[in-house]
């Protein structure tokens, strides 16, 4: 069970490390050392957090610090699932912190949970198929929330373009509004030509954007599936000093 769920919420980690920063880049134009310091304070969480964690994980039950993260983290989650385009830098700090935070609520309780009922022989072998689990389950949150991205961007935008014809006169007017704008600068049939191109971009935009969302949404839902997986751990009194760091 200690592997499934770092299976998990390695998959869910490493899924966040992947799309927000690649959200800021092909959505917002940042480049890739812009996006990398929007996201970068979710290490400020994890800094405070350890310390904490620390003291607690001898103190009490680490299935509650456990379960407190995978809920944390998955609420951040559903948090980043707002996005827009118009957000800021700084619209997110505060859920990237936090996030932060539930990373050192999980990884070390976790760890303890897991490995803490082991015989000392046995340590060696559980804590290198712990984080196994935990690697392998990086590699496949990336790989799904990037063919959910794909795929998901192709359906919203048929969507988008099949409702157009529902809009009628708004459709018409944006269309006819666009091509005065760029009539200033070609013929009336190239200009609604690339009125419509321009319509069309911000339909693909908008799919995009769409696909970010349900990726998000679909990674605080496995987190919150989590919550109750923790409690068919047993539990282990033991410090975190005896259970080898990851």
């Amino acid at each position: 069970m200690g592997t499934m769920l770092i299976f998990m919420f390695g998959a869910a980690v490493y899924s966040a490390v992947t799309l927000l920063p690649l959200f800021y880049q092909s959505m917002l134009d940042y480049s890739a050392w812009g996006a990398g310091l929007v996201v970068s304070p979710r290490g400020i969480g994890a800094i405070l957090a350890m310390p904490i964690v620390g003291l607690l994980v001898a103190k009490m039950d680490t299935r509650y610090l456990v379960s407190l993260g995978f809920l944390i983290f998955g609420i951040c989650s559903f948090v980043w699932g707002q996005l827009t385009l118009q957000i800021s830098p700084w619209s997110l700090l505060i859920p990237i912190i936090i996030s932060g935070f539930a990373l050192g609520m999980v990884f070390v309780p976790l760890s303890v949970t897991s490995l803490g009922d082991l015989k000392p022989e046995q340590v060696g072998n559980g804590s290198g198929l712990y984080n196994l689990m935990r690697n392998i389950g990086g590699s496949v949150g990336i790989s799904i929330v990037e063919t959910l991205l794909s795929r998901h961007q192709q359906l919203h935008q048929d969507q988008l373009v099949n409702n157009l014809a529902s809009t009628g006169d708004a459709w018409r007017n944006q269309v006819d509004a666009l091509t005065k704008m760029f009539m200033s600068s070609g013929d009336s049939s190239m200009a609604r030509l690339q009125a419509i191109i321009d319509i069309s971009r911000h339909i693909e935009k908008q799919a995009e954007l769409m696909s970010y969302v349900d990726d998000l949404r679909y990674m605080a839902l496995a987190c919150f599936c989590c919550v109750p997986m923790v409690w068919l751990l047993k539990r282990v009194k033991k410090s975190a000093s005896e259970v080898p760091a990851h």
